[in-house]
């Protein structure tokens, strides 16, 4: 992360630069990044452009057998992100996720705690899983706001809290200008937004 100057009435001020996530392995590397124990707290994560994760060929009919480079969501239980993403209005497509019951918590985020997502579109993708999954995140906490964002793929819950954007949510969050025009399929709570 890069850090610029400015001076402001004959003193020198620090100000810190978005992280800007311009490639498929940036996002990669940043999922990374948070699941290793980087929360981002007060820091800013950007998109500078859609991000293709995979071949998006046919990701209507992709299921568990499919060969595509499967994605690990950003945040878990123990190490949620809790900075600001925001997407600038480009999409993510080709994110597919084909997880058994071992695992929660699927979507682009995997969990989000005092977050705020902005301003991301979900397409082409298609995310199988197994509890509290969402194509934008799993599991929100914590007064996270999730923001102008939306969903055109396909979400699929072999049990419960499904939603188009948002698995779960928990504690007091905002959800404002969201839309979802992808199917969701799930046993117990679903929703087309918030399951």
């Amino acid at each position: 992360m890069c850090l610029a100057y400015i001076s402001i009435a004959n003193a020198v001020q620090y100000v810190e630069s978005p992280l800007i996530i311009s490639t498929a392995e940036d996002l990669r590397a940043f999922s990374k990044s948070v699941n290793s124990g980087n929360s981002y707290r007060g820091k800013v994560v950007k998109l500078s452009a859609d991000i293709w994760l995979n071949d998006t060929i046919g990701w209507q009919k992709w299921n568990r057998q499919t060969k595509m480079r499967l994605w690990t969501p950003i945040g878990t239980s123990r190490t949620p992100f809790e900075g600001t993403f925001d997407g600038d209005g480009h999409y993510i497509a080709g994110l597919f996720t084909k997880t058994g019951s071992e695992t929660f918590c699927q979507g682009l985020f995997g969990f989000l705690k005092k977050a705020t997502v902005k301003n991301t579109h979900i397409r082409y993708s298609h995310i199988i899983a197994y509890n509290y999954v969402g194509a934008l995140a799993g599991y929100i906490s914590h007064n996270t706001q999730i923001l102008n964002c939306s969903n055109g793929g396909i979400v699929e819950n072999d049990r419960n809290f499904t939603g188009g954007l948002i698995g779960f949510s928990s504690g007091q969050n905002r959800i404002i200008g969201c839309s979802n025009y992808g199917k969701g399929y799930g046993h117990r709570c679903v929703g087309g937004i918030i399951g």
